[in-house]
């Protein structure tokens, strides 16, 4: 394997999928030292298969970094080149107006399809630049006196995603890696600042209404910017329902969400990550909001880009139909992994209980803004009360629900965690008598060696 290809596995930019495969390795079972692990039970399986290995990413779509892979002879995937949204080389496609982006008007209450759409262009309504959100500038260090006194690390770590800015300082990062690899730990830092235009990227500054490669220039060529940090895309609940634009009038036999899929960029610029319960600054922001148009960018795996990725997804299996469990956040967006369900804001027992007013989810626009939201960010609104259609944005949600006939299953009185919040007392409680999915799992089992690991 390559500098590059390990590279591909600790990148933080990753996608959604999913591997299963019968795995070699040193034995399950202490007492049993033959390869695969322990065989006791394999006359009881339907299949040889004994480990199911699932690696959820983080912040990207599957087109950001699968936009351009070509399946094996006889299978299919569902991405831009095979959409002919975009050419092999990233270029424009025959179809490329399939991903076109529009903005909107969104200036009450908040809603799931706003009104107002117009086209983005390359002239009078442009999107902005994309941005480098907290990618950092330089690698991380010590934090000098006076206090609070950070180590490089615990810098990273607070911080990050971040490289690290000497070797001693990555070998105590982890003992994960081998010593040769510790360099990629330093490097890819963007050498801009953060929440500023990504000018690393070709033509950042006048993009065209679509997809767009992630390449930069250097000597006269173009080189792929997939092993360094980027911006990060807006990951918050109401943002991420709001960017696809769902309207159940507009369900077809091929569309029968009604989801149009064309606001990505309008949201970033409008409200970004979140408002925090704070008005916009005045003047606005210039020249950008924290993201700006980073949704629309992709990697290009045709050309070389993520190669260990692209490695395991023809050597296992890759899912280009995976829905998350929530659109939000990573605390409620991996909860359902462990619950199989949404937690909610508890009080000491576990009980449901009333966040603050401060962190409870209020995504309508301020008086006289374009979409600025009222409560919500990683210091705001992060809870919602779904079974109360009065509460701001969920009587739009449920009635979306209802069209579509499908059921809302929402606890009455229970504040489910929409997205990852900082606030104080903030982090969703399971119930003690709520049961794990791996507990649950572990209860089937009666293998000493899954036992073992319950």
């Amino acid at each position: 394997m390559t500098r590059r290809q390990y590279r591909g596995g600790l990148i933080r930019s990753a996608v959604v999928s999913a591997l299963t495969a019968s795995l070699a390795g040193q034995a399950a079972h202490a007492a049993d030292e033959r390869m695969g692990g322990s065989h006791e039970n394999d006359h009881k399986t339907a299949s040889p298969i004994k480990h199911v290995i699932v690696i959820v990413g983080e912040n990207r779509t599957f087109d950001h970094v699968f936009a351009t892979y070509q399946p094996r002879r006889g299978e299919h995937v569902d991405n831009l080149l095979s959409k002919g949204i975009v050419n092999i080389d990233g270029s424009p496609g025959p179809n490329y107006e399939l991903a076109a982006q529009n903005s909107a008007v969104a200036t009450g209450a908040y809603s799931l399809a706003p009104g107002g759409k117009k086209p983005y262009n390359q002239t009078s309504n442009k999107v902005q630049a994309p941005g480098t959100s907290y990618a950092p500038q330089v690698c991380y260090s010590a934090t000098p006196p006076p206090p609070p006194i950070l180590s490089a690390v615990e810098n990273a770590s607070l911080n990050g995603p971040g490289c690290l800015d000497t070797l001693a300082h990555a070998a105590e990062a982890t003992t994960a890696l081998l010593p040769q690899d510790l360099p990629l730990l330093t490097e890819g830092a963007t050498g801009l600042p953060k929440n500023s235009p990504d000018s690393r990227i070709v033509g950042y500054s006048n993009l065209p209404n679509g997809p767009y490669p992630l390449v930069t220039e250097k000597n006269g060529n173009l080189v792929s910017l997939y092993d360094t940090y980027g911006g990060s895309p807006v990951h918050r609940f109401y943002q991420m329902q709001q960017q696809l634009d769902c309207d159940a009038s507009k369900a077809t036999a091929k569309n029968p969400s009604g989801c149009q899929a064309d606001l990505f960029p309008w949201v970033e610029e409008t409200v970004s990550s979140g408002s925090n319960g704070n008005p916009p600054a005045s003047p606005p922001p210039s020249p950008l909001h924290k993201e700006g148009d980073i949704a629309m960018g992709f990697y290009n795996v045709a050309m070389g880009d993520a190669p260990y990725l692209t490695e395991l997804a023809r050597k296992y299996t890759l899912n280009d139909n995976y829905h998350q469990p929530v659109m939000g956040g990573t605390y409620a967006d991996m909860m359902p992994l462990a619950y199989a369900t949404a937690l909610y804001y508890a009080d000491a027992n576990g009980d449901p209980a009333t966040p603050p007013t401060n962190q409870i989810e209020n995504p309508d626009a301020l008086p006289g803004t374009n979409n600025w939201y009222t409560q919500d960010g990683y210091g705001g609104g992060s809870y919602s009360d779904c079974s109360d259609s009065s509460q701001p944005a969920v009587g739009g949600k449920l009635a979306y629900l209802a069209a579509m006939k499908v059921p809302a299953q929402c606890q009455k009185g229970a504040y489910t965690t929409c997205s990852t919040t900082t606030s104080p007392r903030s982090s969703a409680v399971a119930p003690p008598t709520r049961s794990t999915t791996g507990r649950s799992l572990c209860r089937r089992s009666s293998t000493s060696a899954t036992s073992a690991i319950c």
